[in-house]
C-alpha cells in the first residue's frame, strides 16, 4: 500500500484541504475476504490522522466490485467520476 500526502483546493468547499491519497491497495487473491484490506485502510487512516490530514481518498475501477464493497463498508463514499470512450 502506498499513501501520499497532498494539498489541493476543494472546489466544493471553497477551502484548501489537506488529504492523504491511497494510490494502491492490493491484497493477494488467496488472502481476500479475511479482513486484510480493512486492516490496511485502518492503518492508512491512522497514518493520515497522525499527520493532520482531514481527508483520505482512494480510487477504484468501477468493475472492481469486491474492492468497492470493502471501501463502502469502511465508510468511504463516492466523490468523483471519470468517464472514458474508445
Amino acid at each position: 500500500m502506498c499513501v501520499c500526502l497532498e494539498h489541493e483546493e476543494d472546489v466544493y468547499l471553497s477551502t484548501l484541504v489537506d488529504y492523504a491519497y491511497v494510490s494502491d491497495l492490493v491484497v493477494l487473491s488467496s488472502h481476500r475476504g479475511q479482513g486484510y484490506g480493512t486492516a490496511l485502510l485502518q492503518k492508512a487512516e491512522e497514518f493520515a490522522r497522525q499527520r493532520g490530514m482531514t481527508m483520505l481518498k482512494i480510487q477504484v475501477l468501477v468493475k472492481n466490485q469486491q474492492a468497492t464493497s470493502v471501501y463502502l463498508h469502511a465508510g468511504f463514499r463516492p466523490y468523483e467520476a471519470q468517464y472514458i470512450r474508445r
